[in-house]
C-alpha cells in the first residue's frame, strides 16, 4: 500500500512541477526533457537486474514496453500543452479522472476484472464530476 501513496504524492508533485514548467518552456521541449529523464532513471535502477537470458523470452513484453513509451511520449506532449493553455484545476480532473474511468471500463472488458457496486458507484461519480467540469468550461466561454 505504501507504493500506492508514494505514486500518488510523486505524481501530484510531477503535475504541479509540470504545470509550472509548461508555462515557462515549449511543451514539446519540456516533454522531451521529462521523458528523457524518466527513461534514464529506471534504466539505471533496472540495470543490475537485467540478464541476457531473461531478454529473449520477454520480446512481447519489450514490444509492449516500447508501445507504452510511445503512448507516454504523446501523452506528455498533450498534457504539457494542455497545462500551458488551461488551468490545472480543469486539465487534471478531466485527464486523470477520465483515465480512471476509461481504464476501469477497459479493464473489465479486456482483463475480465469485476467491479463491485460500490466501485461502480464511485466511477459513476467521477464520470459525473468530469461531465460537470466540461459543461462548466463550455458554458463559461
Amino acid at each position: 500500500m505504501h507504493y500506492i501513496f508514494l505514486a500518488l504524492f510523486t505524481y501530484t508533485a510531477a503535475i504541479l512541477v509540470g504545470t509550472l514548467a509548461s508555462r515557462k518552456l515549449n511543451a514539446v521541449v519540456l516533454s522531451a526533457i521529462v521523458n528523457s529523464v524518466s527513461a534514464i532513471v529506471p534504466i539505471v535502477l533496472a540495470y543490475p537486474f537485467i540478464t541476457r537470458s531473461a531478454l529473449p523470452e520477454s520480446r512481447y513484453g519489450i514490444a509492449l514496453g516500447v508501445l507504452g513509451g510511445i503512448l507516454i511520449a504523446i501523452f506528455t506532449i498533450a498534457l504539457n500543452k494542455s497545462y500551458a493553455l488551461h488551468k490545472v484545476a480543469i486539465v487534471s480532473p478531466i485527464v486523470f479522472g477520465g483515465a480512471i474511468v476509461l481504464s476501469s471500463i477497459l479493464g473489465t472488458i479486456l482483463f475480465k476484472e469485476r467491479l463491485s457496486y460500490l466501485e461502480m458507484s464511485g466511477l459513476s461519480i467521477v464520470a459525473c464530476g468530469i461531465g460537470i467540469i466540461i459543461y462548466a468550461k463550455i458554458t463559461a466561454s
